[in-house]
């Protein structure tokens, strides 16, 4: 036997459209005569490109511009991101000019991303910094659980070869739930709070698992980012490679699922806080949110308990938020949450010179008159 390590049948049959009625059709009846089955287990067929201007089909004799020369350009991960990101079933449309242009602004913001957590790291130690996950924060629990649906629902598309779905909910985490929401709220934590303080031992903790996922299921299509910003993942790493890694495991938590549904009220809420506070902002009354104070008050069973172990000014990014009993004065009810009623206004407590919060405890220590108490013990505890 010429080829001993192939095997029948083949593992997959992959090609173009035009083989349905082609090469596929032909190997199926051939095989199905001689040996009673199909000649393979799966079939993947892709379409073909077409120029985006002219609407003409790409073909191997007049291709536009050559894969050579997209990767000395654009470099070699983008032009995977690209094609990745597309549906390859269905025709593709082409323009040289426009189309890795496009992919690069996404890209980017991925790499924004992962350098981000990589520089938020770079002090943990996983083997003795780690937070176990029943004495972290809320938050930072909340994160993992939104990890391990991500996990899921990412190894499911690249089961199904559906790459285009796997990118898109990779880039809706990065930026959706990372950068616009867990990252903006972290902010605080981890660039005022001590250290070594069980409060950033449990931001980074998260962040930690965050990463080296990441890293994982960009890897086959971010080849070269991934082992570039593996090389910098703090000791202990699991493999010299991100290659060589295996590949992140579903890790649910017995309330993984309370804590995302738990968390899409808060987050509803987050939105009505945020429109209230953009008033704000656009009559001049607070320049950014560290400046507001905000009261909330709800009838929903859901929202309050929701609310319940949250640190409201970390979420909300404010310098204050409390519940109260009944609606505060000028609260507006919100038109989305029902039974929610927001009040803010800018804070009138003074503000701290170290992390900008507007807090009462502002100059109660002699030895720190610009700071406030969070901040004295952060710089106690150093």
């Amino acid at each position: 036997m010429k080829h001993p390590e192939l095997k029948f049948p083949a593992e997959m049959y992959l090609e173009g459209t035009d083989q349905h009625r082609g090469w596929f059709q032909v190997s199926l009846l051939a095989s199905l005569l001689s040996n009673g089955k199909a000649p393979f287990k799966e079939v993947l067929t892709h379409g073909f490109l077409y120029d985006a201007r002219t609407g003409d089909k790409i073909s191997k004799s007049g291709f536009l511009i050559t894969a050579d020369e997209i990767v000395q350009k654009h470099g070699a991960d983008l032009l995977r991101f690209w094609i990745c990101s597309i549906d390859f079933t269905d025709d593709i449309p082409f323009d040289p000019a426009a189309t890795l242009q496009r992919t690069a602004d996404p890209y980017k913001k991925i790499r924004n991303t992962i350098r981000y957590l990589l520089g938020n790291t770079s002090d943990f130690d996983k083997s003795r910094d780690a937070v176990p996950y029943s004495k972290m924060l809320l938050l930072d629990r909340w994160a993992l659980a939104e990890l391990s649906a991500l996990v899921r629902d990412v190894t499911d598309c690249f089961d199904r070869y559906e790459f285009f779905r796997a990118m898109q909910k990779l880039h809706e985490f990065c930026i959706v739930t990372m950068s616009a929401g867990y990252l903006d709220m972290l902010k605080d934590r981890l660039y005022t709070a001590a250290r070594a303080s069980p409060e950033r031992r449990s931001a980074q903790t998260a962040l930690r698992e965050i990463l080296v996922a990441l890293l994982k299921m960009y890897a086959p299509v971010l080849v070269h980012t991934c082992e570039e910003a593996w090389a910098y993942l703090a000791e202990p790493r699991e493999a010299a490679s991100v290659h060589m890694a295996s590949w992140p495991a579903v890790n649910p938590t017995e309330d993984s699922e309370e804590l995302r549904s738990r968390f899409r009220e808060l987050l509803a809420v987050r939105n009505e806080v945020n429109r209230v506070l953009e008033k704000l902002r656009a009559a001049g009354t607070i320049g950014k949110s560290l400046e507001a104070s905000v009261k909330l008050n709800t009838s929903s069973h859901n929202v309050f308990n929701a609310f319940a172990g949250a640190d409201l000014e970390e979420f909300f990014i404010v310098s204050e938020a409390v519940m109260t009993p009944n609606p505060p004065p000028g609260a507006v009810e919100s038109p989305e949450v029902k039974g929610l009623f927001v009040a803010a206004d800018k804070s009138p407590h003074p503000k701290c010179a170290r992390c900008w919060n507007l807090r009462p405890t502002v100059g109660r220590n002699a030895g720190h008159p610009t700071l406030c108490g969070r901040c004295v013990k952060a710089l106690e505890a150093k």
